[in-house]
């Protein structure tokens, strides 16, 4: 059960959020939907095509709530943290629930997984964390949550990454916290084989193309 969409679905729009009482009123209600949940906000069709990605591994996991749902949706997923909740380490505190287990690690794990697709979901601003995990990952496709280029997500690195070699298959929309311009995005090497995609395709006819080819 995704009890984290119907809770920001309730709260996640106030009137005028770029106002100052727009503003008092949703910073608070993010902030603590984020230290509960997740950066971004669920819905079932990105976590049934995380689903068809599997297996996975997620970089910076934060609570594990996205990861949650994926394995109760029925895929694969491992996932980590430099700093997961309730950990003894700096910031620990930040994020205070622990959905799913996310373990201690970094770009660095994915030399461990070489077979598992990447999930990225609101990598930090202006960090290279994003574009570590970028460069570290040899597989065709990864799964990226958050603002595109000029947003609040991931470093100029990783965005100069992406333009070099990555093209959009798919994009979902998400719920957004106003403020907000997050979506769901596959991303796919540029040099790997694509699967058809046909204006106003549906996120279940791309999962069942590529489940027919399943490059990952």
């Amino acid at each position: 059960m995704n009890n984290a969409y119907e809770l920001a679905v309730a709260h996640c729009r106030v009137p005028d959020a770029y106002s100052a009482d727009g503003f008092r009123l949703n910073y608070p209600r993010r902030a603590q939907f984020v230290r509960a949940y997740s950066w971004a906000i669920p819905n079932a069709a990105a976590i049934q095509a995380l689903v068809v990605l599997s297996p996975l591994i997620e970089i910076g996991a934060g609570t594990g709530y996205w990861a949650k749902l994926v394995a109760d949706a029925g895929g694969v997923i491992v996932a980590f943290d430099v700093v997961p909740p309730g950990s003894k380490l700096p910031l620990g505190y930040r994020q205070r629930c622990l959905h799913y287990p996310v373990f201690i690690g970094d770009h660095e794990k994915l030399r461990a997984h070489p077979d598992r697709a990447l999930f990225l979901c609101w990598p930090p601003y202006n960090d290279p964390m994003a574009a570590n995990c970028l460069r570290e990952f040899s597989g065709v496709r990864f799964a990226y949550v958050g603002e595109w280029d000029g947003g609040c997500c991931g470093g100029e690195d990783f965005w100069d990454l992406v333009g070099e070699g990555w093209d959009v298959e798919y994009e979902i929309a998400l719920e957004q916290w106003d403020g907000m311009h997050d979506a769901f995005y596959i991303l796919l090497r540029r040099s790997a084989p694509r699967v058809r995609i046909d204006h106003g395709t549906s996120w279940h006819e791309w999962a069942e193309a590529l489940q027919e080819r399943n490059p990952t």
